[in-house]
């Protein structure tokens, strides 16, 4: 199966009518029920969603295309790990990738994108998620994402950008011969930066690339979500040049009263509400 071939999947009546009845049974089971038609908002070549309507309130069903269909086994990892820190699932189905969460308001798109305060307890929250992970870095790989070290990095990089060059301007995922050539002369500055991360102690952990304000979102409670968790790897937190050139996502709560210290421990804020279902 082709990263083509998905959206006509997910886009199908099998599909549908397949995840449509296993939503149903997992509700049902946990005493829900569903209130009205399941609503499709966006397919795209790496993922899709669903929004159903239920009695104890919207839940979200998301299943991502086979390369990262290791999400869902992530985020269920994620909240053994760090209760309290990230959207516990509703429900998980490993085999096929399938992740049924409690809705969780508007994004902070829906708000203006969010003050400055949103954003800085979002990075200090995320940062204390990593803090807290760091002991955890074979757990999270074990979800099915390898890690990539530092040192590994622009080897890593190099081979994607001849990779993605390779595939031409008809596929959505390729490099014109312009951004390739770009992202070749940028090869020196992450080699610096990665030699500097390698060598400052910062311990592995879970690393973010998807951070954007509509992946972040005010709570009932208060304090703000990052949702979304499509690239991610067990590597150590990035700065500088290394944040453009690495991947990967996590989830994760942020108190904006406050942040933690540099590499102080994590304290987890309260859970937010969420229906029981």
């Amino acid at each position: 199966m082709t990263t083509h071939d998905w959206p006509v999947i997910w886009a199908g009546p099998e599909w549908r009518a397949e995840v449509s009845a296993w939503i149903g049974d997992v509700l049902h089971a946990k005493g829900c029920r569903i209130t009205g038609p399941i609503e499709q908002p966006r397919i795209q070549f790496w993922s899709t969603q669903l929004v159903v309507p239920s009695d104890r309130g919207r839940v979200w069903l998301k299943q991502n295309n086979a390369g990262q269909s290791f999400e869902a086994a992530l985020v269920a990892r994620l909240a053994e790990l760090a209760p309290g820190r990230v959207v516990e699932p509703i429900a998980v189905d490993h085999e096929r990738g399938l992740l049924l969460s409690p809705d969780q308001g508007p994004t902070l798109r829906g708000r203006d994108g969010g003050t400055a305060a949103d954003w800085t307890g979002v990075l200090a929250e995320f940062g204390a998620l990593q803090r807290q992970l760091s002991p955890y870095a074979a757990e999270i790989a074990a979800t099915g994402r390898p890690g990539l070290r530092a040192r590994d990095t622009p080897a890593y990089v190099e081979q994607r950008i001849d990779e993605l060059a390779r595939l031409g301007g008809g596929d959505p995922r390729g490099l014109s011969r312009e951004d390739a050539a770009a992202a070749t002369m940028a090869l020196p500055e992450l080699v610096d930066a990665c030699t500097e991360l390698d060598a400052s102690g910062i311990p592995d952990s879970l690393q973010h690339n998807d951070l954007h304000d509509d992946s972040a979102f005010p709570s009932v409670a208060g304090a703000a979500e990052v949702r979304r968790f499509r690239r991610r790897r067990v590597e150590p937190p990035v700065r500088r040049a290394a944040h453009r050139e690495r991947v990967d996502g996590a989830s994760a709560r942020h108190d904006a009263a406050g942040s933690p210290g540099p590499l102080s421990p994590a304290t987890p804020p309260p859970p937010s509400a969420s229906p029981n279902c």
